[in-house]
């Protein structure tokens, strides 16, 4: 990541490319770091920008920590849950993350976590979460930034595979399932192929909590 970048990009979170986010202050980046949403938790280090709860929808991202931050950086059409296994709304959920679908993602989260991200954002709904969501990534592409090409033109160049590792009945309202999501880059540029090259060689997994709300299955970030 550049120390630098135009500085029409607003203060605000942004991915790092290493799995979390880094506080850029309208000129320059800070020191300032958090965990990538999705992940467990710790909130931002040192304060400063937008007041990000640990229930807060993604900032990013995403999105859902190691597991598609590579997708959702800079990687919630209504869907009916019900008949939904906690495994298939937990697969749903991190591929509508790396397709960059924000409504989709706000309508998979239980309703503290919407209250919540509404709240960041000064919106009513999820569409309008999604439109903030998008204008972020407007203002800060970061596949842009760190390769030169554009998302949405390295997006059609990648390939997501996800699985699920592990599931552990925590109780009947209360699931935690451990996905496994593998990036594969079909394209010819070196320098991108060994970004992704590197980054399989690591843990990708993440475990997503799955909690009863309503009689649908719904994501707890």
């Amino acid at each position: 990541m550049s120390d630098q970048q135009p500085s029409s990009t607003p203060a605000g979170w942004y991915p790092d490319g290493r799995g979390g986010q880094r506080w850029w202050d309208g000129t320059a980046w800070t020191e300032q770091t958090q965990q990538a949403p999705g992940a467990a938790p710790t909130g931002p280090v040192g304060g400063g920008g937008r007041g990000v709860s640990g229930k807060t929808l993604a900032i990013i991202g995403g999105a859902v920590g190691g597991v598609l931050l590579l997708i959702v950086l800079p990687l919630v059409l209504v869907l009916a849950l019900s008949g939904g296994s906690p495994e298939d709304v937990a697969v749903e959920y991190v591929e509508a993350a790396a397709d960059r679908d924000w409504a989709k993602v706000c309508e998979l989260s239980t309703e503290e976590d919407r209250e919540d991200s509404f709240d960041s954002y000064d919106v009513d709904d999820c569409g309008e979460f999604a439109e903030e969501m998008e204008k972020e990534q407007e203002e800060y592409d970061w596949s842009d930034e760190e390769f030169g090409v554009p998302w949405e033109e390295l997006r059609e160049d990648l390939e997501l595979e996800i699985e699920v590792a592990d599931v552990d009945e925590k109780s009947d309202r209360k699931v935690v399932v451990e996905v496994r999501g593998t990036t594969t880059y079909t394209g010819d540029d070196d320098d991108i192929a060994e970004y992704f090259e590197d980054y399989s060689d690591g843990d990708n997994t993440q475990e997503i909590t799955v909690v009863k709300e309503d009689g649908d299955w719904k994501i707890d970030a």
